[in-house]
Order: structure tokens, then sequence, then C-alpha cells
């Protein structure tokens, strides 16, 4: 097919997922950031706009939770990609965190909105902050019901190691063949 036309970044923080995705979208894409923190917003959109990719994205300062009602409903159905990193924004207030309840919220819209043609959602939990743990399990719960096959990255040595989802839908299944 013809790539990424579509993604969302649900958790913008820094912006550099955000701006590794928008250099590979095709004219008239776009990558769609949430974030709650307002300085998160402003600071990504001004890297995206400083690599010339103003057009390319849409910020949104808003928790993903609210990612169903705030995406346009026409691309239901349409988006190729989402990323979730949970936890917190790095060297910021630790205070404002992810949590369980709202990421399963906005993990439901992702599987709502995704393209099932071509989808890759990826999901990293950082299970060593307060709350992380009961955020990856219930996180891991979530993707095992709703896509039982999807990949699983982590250091096996370390219980609070990160732990990287990888859920393949459509044609981006067969990007496993090369990983």
């Amino acid at each position: 097919g013809e790539g990424i036309k579509y993604a969302v970044d649900a958790t913008v923080g820094g912006g550099r997922d955000a701006l590794f995705v928008a250099s590979m979208l095709p004219d008239g894409g776009k990558v769609f950031c949430f974030d709650v923190q307002e300085s998160a917003i402003e600071r990504s959109r001004a890297l995206l706009a400083k690599n010339g990719f103003a057009e390319k994205s849409e910020f949104f300062n808003t928790g993903h939770e609210n990612m169903a009602k705030t995406l346009p409903a026409e691309l239901r159905g349409k988006i190729n990609c989402f990323f979730f990193n949970l936890g917190w924004l790095p060297n910021s207030d630790k205070h404002i965190a992810t949590r369980a309840d709202t990421t399963l919220e906005a993990l439901s819209a992702a599987f709502d909105f995704a393209d099932k043609s071509a989808c890759v959602i990826s999901v990293c939990c950082y299970k060593a902050h307060e709350g992380g743990m009961e955020e990856f399990g219930r996180v891991r719960e979530f993707l095992a019901n709703r896509a039982p096959d999807c990949l699983r990255f982590t250091d096996e040595a370390n219980p609070l190691s990160p732990e990287l989802f990888a859920v393949l839908l459509g044609a981006a299944k067969n990007v496993k063949k090369s990983v």
C-alpha cells in the first residue's frame, strides 16, 4: 500500500515521535497529537513547525481518553498508526502521569479509528512509576482480549523494565517477518 497517511501520537510529550512520523507522511497526511500538558503541546508544535511539518500536524491539549470525540469523525477506520508512551513526560511534573482507566479508553478509541487493512498500534508501558504496574497489567489484559497475537518486547530479566506492545493489523502483519 501507500504506507501511513494518518497517525496519532496519544501522548506527544517532547514531540520526537510525532516528528519522526510526520517525516514519513505523504502530502495531505497528518499526525494528530494529544497531551494534557500545554507545555508539551507548545514544545512539540514548535519542533514540528521548525522542521517544516506544521501543515502535517494537529495538536489537541486534552487527554488521550478524549480521542474518540476529538479526532475528525470521517477518519474512523482510516488511521494507520497509533503510538502511546505511557507514564510521565521526562523532565516534568511526575504527578502528571497516564492512568489505567483513561489509557484503556484511549486504546479502545484507537481500535475504533484504526484502518483494519493496515495499522500499527504501539504501546510502551513504564512499570516503575506510581500506578505504572497497575496500568501495565490492565493494558496487557486489554490487548490479550483485543489483539491476542500482539508482539511484546521487554527485558525479561528485569521485572520493572518497560514493555512495548505492538499490535499489527492487516498488511502491517507482514512487517513482522523483517523485524
